[in-house]
């Protein structure tokens, strides 16, 4: 773990504070799909098929959460916080035997509402209070830091309380989540952002166990700052040229070094940067697509939008109006 400590302070004593880790976390551009904090009553049980992660906080009692991956089971409770980074297929019950509903009949037989106020699900005396969340990130792929993941994070709590690294977070949560109101899905996905993000900082502090084949390229000293430079500045004309020369390489030795440790030459990063850049403007800003290209490295927007049907499958603007009518229908739904 100091290895990794030194590593990460010496990024943040270069110029310009250089934290390539922070650079690919706000490159997700985290998003809360559906989140609430619910009161369960034994028995019960949550199955999810893994489609996207999801997060969990045991507030009161105790419970078991199984990962489908690797058949693990994870005994949880008061103040502990459980991760699914990658949306790996699992459970969640008070015990490891209790039969298991999906989410859409989780969701609604005991009136649970999205980024609404707790339920209560029917049965004996309550067993767990769980505040809870899936999270959706921009584009239709997993990039490199969520590949880079294990299939969950757990941070234990201390005393019944999560651990200090997220509990005025989570009572913040769980506050906006209870009452909800003007700006409540702003403030909730910032809050939800900034959990994720010291739950994955917490795992590489002690020791990264798992895939982490990227993680080691944000910490490399190398690597690292060049990795940095594209999700900074996307629209920079980079070559495998002259982001070696910034990071005082050779231009085989970096190709070569870039390639192994992040698991893609430096021109596909740079892409998927630009795409991932290009999802976040397509859904939070109105520039025409041929601003959005100009601030992605492209010179036209016939260029841009061909890169970008070729990664994502839609054209721009089919990819906004998707987006914007899976928002409406979120908010509707809540």
């Amino acid at each position: 773990m100091s290895d990794t400590r030194d590593h990460i302070g010496s990024f943040l004593s270069m110029e310009g504070g250089t934290d390539p880790l922070s650079d690919a976390l706000e490159g997700l551009e985290c998003r809360v799909g559906m989140a609430g904090q619910r009161r369960l009553a034994a028995p019960w049980g949550l199955e999810v098929p893994g489609e996207h992660p999801w997060f969990y906080v045991f507030l009161e009692g105790t419970g078991v959460a199984t990962i489908a991956e690797g058949g693990v089971h994870l005994p949880l409770q008061a103040g502990d916080l459980l991760l699914i980074p990658r949306g790996c297929r699992h459970a969640l019950q008070d015990q490891v035997h209790t039969p298991v509903v999906g989410c859409d009949e989780w969701l609604t037989t005991g009136g649970a509402r999205r980024e609404g106020s707790p339920s209560a699900c029917p049965g004996r005396d309550g067993a767990a209070t769980v505040l809870w969340g899936s999270l959706r990130f921009a584009g239709p792929r997993r990039g490199v830091l969520e590949s880079s993941l294990p299939d969950f994070i757990h941070l234990p709590g201390h005393a019944g309380d999560p651990s200090p690294d997220v509990h005025p977070l989570v009572h913040l949560l769980g506050n906006e989540l209870r009452c909800a109101q003007l700006s409540t899905r702003a403030i909730v996905n910032r809050l939800v952002q900034i959990v994720y993000a010291r739950a994955v900082r917490s795992w590489v502090l002690n020791g990264f166990l798992g895939p982490a084949q990227g993680v080691k390229a944000f910490l490399d000293p190398k690597i690292g700052p060049a990795i940095s430079l594209m999700h900074r500045r996307p629209e920079e004309p980079w070559t495998i040229d002259r982001l070696a020369r910034r990071v005082h390489m050779s231009r085989t030795a970096f190709a070569t070094q870039f390639t192994g440790k992040v698991g893609m030459p430096p021109g596909q990063y740079l892409w998927e940067c630009r795409m991932r850049r290009a999802c976040a403007l397509l859904c939070d800003s109105e520039s025409a697509i041929e601003e959005i290209a100009l601030q992605t490295g492209y010179e036209s927007a016939a260029a841009f939008s061909k890169a970008f049907k070729r990664w994502a499958g839609l054209a721009p603007s089919e990819f906004r109006r998707a987006e914007a009518s899976r928002r409406t229908t979120q908010v509707g739904s809540a």
